[in-house]
């Protein structure tokens, strides 16, 4: 029976009862495997080089074998799960248990299902977000985009004029047109950009392919949706003579100068006629929206670029397999170095909250 790809064989063929089904050296070999895929060889993470290095007898770990190297080292070495103390097991679960909720999953839920203190959940959570951050792909997008930028991390909040025991009426209230600054301190714009999977016409333009929907996302965020900021990040991510559409915000009208850039009055339609919008980069708002009204419920500027990004990871990856969103977690998770805001609590964390 035909149906939505979440309720295929696909969607659940690597979910919690595949990995209960497998030993500790089952998960450790998925490690070395994603890690060190040189035919069973391995590569030291001090020197760089890549042989048969000597196994440590009744340990899982390995020897270097270079002259003045020696260094002992591990599947986990030098990369976001350096200085574990979850089992293999226990870390492949944490990531299948990530990876299932198309809207992701707050950390006390999260830690409940892995049955680990909210700590180690939260650290686990925001370890595997750094590693999507890290690796992330910024190759200028291309062919057709939709542009759309939203609100975070603050809104527009009515003003008591007295703060009695009683509840005031509405009547009592200050209107927000009467407020100094409508929105609070720590509101953030994350503007996305989504490259669609299109067909050329006769004339050589870009149409979406129906049903197919982006290929490829890119968000950033700022404090305003400025013609400044929207610009450099044109240039900075669209290759020249691409098509754009975006909505008639006027930031967007210097497009026209770079790209085809085609607008919908989303006053008066979703669509025009002819086909013009940006509902692509509408999908991305409701699934992001989701996330943090139903999950998580409050995000800070401090952390709004991971959470973005692993909204767009979700959205770049909603048709591939269980199993292949897994081991591409995983891999980015061994392969991105080690976490530089999540070990231990003198490491300095990069701030992009545009401060």
């Amino acid at each position: 029976m035909a149906g939505h790809f979440l309720l295929s064989p696909g969607a659940r063929n690597c979910n919690l009862r595949t990995v209960d089904a497998m030993t500790e050296n089952d998960a450790y070999a998925t490690f070395l495997r994603l890690r060190w895929n040189y035919g069973g060889k391995q590569r030291c993470p001090a020197c760089g080089k890549v042989d048969h290095h000597y196994q440590v007898s009744g340990r899982r770990q390995f020897r270097c074998k270079v002259k003045g190297c020696g260094k002992s080292f591990s599947a986990t070495s030098g990369t976001k799960f350096a200085d574990r103390k979850l089992t293999f097991k226990a870390l492949l679960r944490g990531i299948v248990i990530f990876v299932t909720n198309s809207k992701g999953l707050s950390a006390i839920a999260f830690s409940n299902l892995m049955g680990v203190a909210y700590a180690t959940g939260f650290t686990m959570q925001h370890k595997l977000r750094e590693s999507l951050w890290a690796t992330r792909d910024l190759t200028p997008l291309q062919g057709l985009i939709h542009i759309d930028g939203a609100h975070f991390c603050g809104r527009p909040r009515k003003t008591d004029r007295g703060r009695g025991k009683k509840k005031m009426k509405a009547s009592q209230r200050l209107r927000i047109s009467d407020v100094a600054s409508a929105y609070h301190r720590n509101r953030r714009i994350v503007i996305v950009l989504r490259e669609l999977y299109t067909r050329n016409d006769e004339g050589g333009k870009p149409h979406p392919v129906k049903g197919m929907g982006a290929r490829r996302t890119i968000v950033e965020f700022t404090k305003g949706e400025s013609a400044e900021n929207v610009m450099a990040l044109a240039h900075r991510y669209i290759q020249p003579g691409s098509t754009v559409m975006t909505d008639e915000l006027a930031s967007y009208n210097e497009y026209g100068r770079l790209f085809d850039h085609l607008t919908v009055d989303h006053d008066k339609e979703f669509s025009t006629p002819d086909g013009v919008n940006n509902n692509q980069a509408e999908s991305f708002w409701a699934r992001m929206k989701r996330m943090v009204r139903g999950q998580m419920h409050r995000i800070t500027p401090h952390y709004l670029a991971e959470y973005a990004n692993e909204t767009a990871w979700r959205e770049d990856t909603r048709t591939m397999t269980q199993r292949d969103r897994v081991e591409i977690l995983l891999k980015k998770a061994l392969c991105s170095g080690r976490s530089r805001w999540w070990r231990g609590s003198g490491c300095p964390r990069a701030d992009r909250a545009a401060d």
